[in-house]
């Protein structure tokens, strides 16, 4: 099976030893068992061959990469000798050979080293940011009064690879993992520079051409080439992207000394394949534990997402595309799979060739909204840092659609402004009474003091919402025994909220109306709010 940017256009890779047999239907993925290789170069030497001596193939070593992993392919020999000509015979060749490995005692792991491809089909023209549009994910002036993001976030953008110099987004490290090289720039226009047109979504600023803005224009863009010099990408070389992103090692490169903290990847399969690829969905699951989000586009086949990857991994946020009226772009995929939607139709841009920005379609152009959003979530309130918890804050802060969408596409469309404001706010208004839960009685509550000195209580009550959870520590002067605590109850009149204990048959009230607006100081996904009267 193929991969695609999700654009309406293409993505790509190439294998340094076959940079001239592109696309090499006949890649695999494999991993030995613990013990079982490879201590030497001798030793992986010696096992490929018993690989291809049980395959009754002749296999060929390509490369190391992440996950203790190895990427081989079947020889042209093999394959003419085969009559493996036509790409349908190649995979079933490939099939074959992947039966028998997955059979060896010394093999843990044969999977195929798919290709995926791109989904994707003036400042004035960026409908998608601006306040002023109805639909558009509100990633204008009000959210950059509160931050344009900061030098220090770094997404990684894994894709077609970087811009030409000519433009103003900032660009950090990078590699191209097909072409093992450090340099990440997207040099092939196959892609249509498409990697990007995408970081312009995500980090462009207002002095490029074109005057384009990004949702995130002050972060930092990790390219992470996955394409090379052609239009597919190889689920290895995306593999060893998301490692190496996240700081981890991957064989013959030096570690990433720019760890991301988002990943957007505007790619996947152009035909339907309901299984996540292996190391693919290993290394999204290392993201997930490290909290970084990925953010994945949802594939351009006006069909189920499900059906397709990288929509159908866990632990990705997948993107859904619409449209300037408020519904979904008609080619978007859908379904249960999908997390949220932004804007994919007439979206403008940073290409690498004059004029340097153009428009494009795709849910390849809607992911990069929800990326940058994430970027500004994250540096606003840089603690924020839960993966399930910044999904609650996006879903639960969208615009909703012009009318209910079905199929369906999540809950509604990115809001930039409302979840970036949901997270950096230190001034909460107290919550309605439908919210408060008396949650526990707090020490000094040993005693009164014999002479009738006034000894102080507390109480806590509890809040919560969809978003946070508080209490207010409330503290009097009154002096009951300490066994008239015992029971206490909570009721509410209005905006007041009444605590009563009445323990031996005795009673006390405290009435509390909670100060508008109340101060917080964020800790996390929670507001600790104190209050003494």
């Amino acid at each position: 099976m193929k991969r695609i940017l999700f654009f309406i256009s293409i993505l790509s890779v190439s294998s340094t030893l076959f940079a001239n047999n592109f696309p090499d239907y006949t890649r695999m993925i494999i991993r030995f068992k613990p013990a079982q290789c490879c201590q030497s170069t001798a030793d992986l030497k010696n096992n490929i061959a018993q690989l291809s001596e049980e395959a009754g193939v002749e296999l060929q070593l390509i490369k190391p990469m992440a996950l203790n992993a190895y990427v081989i392919t079947i020889t042209p020999t093999s394959q003419q000798n085969f009559k493996a000509v036509s790409m349908q015979e190649k995979i079933l060749l490939r099939q074959s050979v992947l039966e028998r490995l997955k059979n060896l005692p010394t093999v843990e792991l044969a999977v195929p080293d798919n290709i995926e491809y791109t989904n994707d089909t003036t400042r004035a023209d960026q409908w998608d940011m601006l306040d002023s549009e109805t639909y558009s994910v509100q990633a204008d002036t009000s959210v950059w009064a509160i931050t344009q993001g900061s030098s220090s976030f770094y997404a990684g953008v894994i894709d077609s690879g970087s811009c030409p110099a000519n433009h103003s987004i900032s660009f950090i490290g990078g590699y191209d993992f097909p072409e093992n090289s450090t340099d990440p720039a997207d040099i092939d226009p196959i892609t249509i520079w498409h990697g990007c047109h995408v970081a312009g979504t995500i980090a462009a600023h207002t002095s490029d051409q074109g005057n384009l803005e990004g949702v995130a224009p002050d972060i930092q863009i990790v390219a992470l080439n996955v394409f090379g010099t052609q239009d597919g990408a190889y689920d290895s070389d995306i593999t060893d992207a998301i490692e190496w992103g996240l700081g981890n090692a991957v064989p013959g490169i030096s570690n990433n000394p720019y760890p991301v903290k988002v990943f957007n990847m505007s790619l996947g399969s152009l035909e339907p394949e309901p299984t996540c690829p292996d190391t693919v969905q290993t290394a999204l699951n290392d993201a997930y534990a490290a909290n970084v989000p990925v953010v994945v586009s949802a594939g351009n086949s006006n069909a189920e997402a499900s059906a397709y990857v990288f929509a159908n991994c866990q632990h990705v946020i997948a993107v859904a595309a619409t449209t300037s009226s408020g519904n979904r772009s008609t080619f978007s995929n859908y379904g249960s799979s999908i997390t949220i939607a932004a804007p994919g139709t007439d979206i403008w841009s940073t290409t690498g060739a004059s004029p340097f920005y153009a428009e494009y379609d795709g849910t390849s152009m809607a992911s990069p909204h929800v990326a940058g959003t994430i970027a500004l979530i994250l540096s606003a309130n840089p603690t924020f840092n839960n993966v399930d918890q910044l999904i609650t804050v996006l879903t639960s802060t969208v615009q909703a659609f012009a009318s209910p969408q079905s199929p369906s596409i999540g809950p509604g469309i990115v809001d930039t402004l409302s979840a970036v404001e949901s997270v950096s706010t230190a001034t909460v208004s107290p919550p309605t009474a439908a919210q408060l839960q008396l949650s526990s009685v707090l020490s000094p509550l040993e005693y009164c003091d014999p002479i009738g000195n006034k000894i102080p209580y507390a109480v806590h009550i509890a809040f919560s919402n969809a978003l946070f959870s508080g209490s207010w520590a409330l503290v009097t002067a009154n002096c009951l025994p300490p066994t008239s605590y015992n029971s206490p109850t909570l009721t509410q009149s209005g905006s007041t909220s009444v605590v009563t204990y009445s323990g031996n048959g005795l009673s006390s009230q405290y009435q509390f109306t909670p100060p508008t607006p109340w101060t917080c100081s964020p800790n996390q996904s929670s507001f600790m709010c104190h209050y003494v009267s």
